[in-house]
């Protein structure tokens, strides 16, 4: 933009106010830290002041529900006080998480808990899906005629097929996993009650370090590979003393926060509580509204029963971003118009 004075009068100064509360929602600032609306609201008070000395009205305007600034503002704070909310995972913090796991041993936690976050990015899972709430002790449902049933997925719940749609009966006896294209998760037992359901993935053959296929090649190997039992959760990993354990809410909620910290400079324990592995299923939500998917599909895909999945939607941060975004168009216009001495007003000399 050619905007010769920081103040002024029009909607351009409204919209660059709120491309400024953009940044600083996004980290962009000195601390390059997350920071809270009240912050913010500080920054923009400070703006409001300048421009009351120059005399013009302020960009920014929060008792009027239309100025974008405080639209976003008030997202901003709905956000933060939303009840039990969970945060989902940046792209920052996933590319964080990838970079820690390839540097790890392939049967760490660290590994584990990246391959069970990849696949989920796809699926959605719920932690008492895959993860137990001890390290060493497996949990079971009881069903009404008191026979016990493994809750999370055993060896049977992972099956793949190839380029051919050709079902593999055993991946270990594959030489090259690059001709494997599909992934089928099934659902023994699931908390909506659609117990069996099955949902296939395509592998990604762009992003290849993201794949969900390639995640879920990582998982049944490994589980082959610590001597997983057929009736056992696949989701396992090696603890420092080299003694198999299986994964745990905490233990993805540990890896999360640790993310956080050092992606975001998140280091209040508040905030960083509303990173654990619940954040998984909200990722996957978030990422299919931001691809503009409809409501069913993410109802589909994601094995929602109900519309519940929308609280994890509405008033996000993202939605703030849209805003702007879907207005950028005009207000550029309009600053073009602005700068363009034809446009301009001509002064009548009497």
């Amino acid at each position: 933009m050619n905007i010769p004075d920081p103040c002024g009068s029009g909607q351009e100064f409204e919209f660059m106010l709120a491309c400024f509360v953009q940044t600083l929602i996004d980290g962009n600032n000195i601390t390059n830290a997350t920071i809270r609306a009240k912050t913010v609201k500080g920054y923009l008070e400070a703006v409001s002041e300048l421009f009351e000395l120059r005399n013009f009205e302020s960009p920014y305007q929060p008792n009027r529900p239309e100025n974008m600034p405080a639209f976003m503002i008030s997202l901003l704070e709905k956000w933060e006080n939303m009840p039990s909310r969970r945060e989902p995972i940046s792209a920052e913090m996933t590319d964080y998480l990838e970079q820690r796991a390839s540097e790890a041993n392939q049967d760490s936690i660290t590994a584990v808990v990246w391959d069970w976050y990849a696949l989920s990015r796809y699926t959605g899972f719920r932690i008492a899906e895959f993860g137990q709430r001890t390290q060493d002790k497996a949990d079971y449902h009881e069903t009404t005629a008191g026979k016990k049933v493994l809750k999370a997925f055993n060896l049977s719940d992972f099956t793949f097929r190839d380029n051919r749609r050709r079902l593999i009966k055993d991946i270990r006896k594959i030489k090259n996993t690059d001709t494997i294209a599909q992934l089928f998760v099934r659902w023994r037992i699931q908390k909506n009650r659609r117990n069996g359901e099955k949902i296939n993935l395509y592998r990604d053959e762009v992003n290849v370090s993201l794949c969900p296929v390639k995640a879920g090649i990582r998982i049944v190997l490994r589980a082959h590979r610590l001597k997983v039992t057929e009736d056992e959760p696949i989701a396992v990993y090696l603890n420092k003393k080299g003694f198999r354990k299986y994964v745990t809410g905490s233990k993805i909620a540990e890896h999360f926060r640790e993310a956080a910290t050092e992606v975001h400079g998140i280091t209040d324990k508040k905030e960083l509580s509303l990173y654990s592995a619940h954040s998984m299923r909200v990722t996957a939500a978030v990422l299919l509204h931001q691809a503009n998917k409809s409501g069913s599909y993410i109802k589909i895909r994601l094995r929602w029963a109900s519309d519940t999945f929308m609280m994890y939607l509405r008033n996000t941060l993202e939605q703030a971003k849209q805003h702007v975004s879907a207005v950028t168009e005009e207000n550029e216009r309009i600053i073009e118009l602005r700068m363009n001495p034809e446009n301009c007003p001509t002064t009548v000399a009497y």
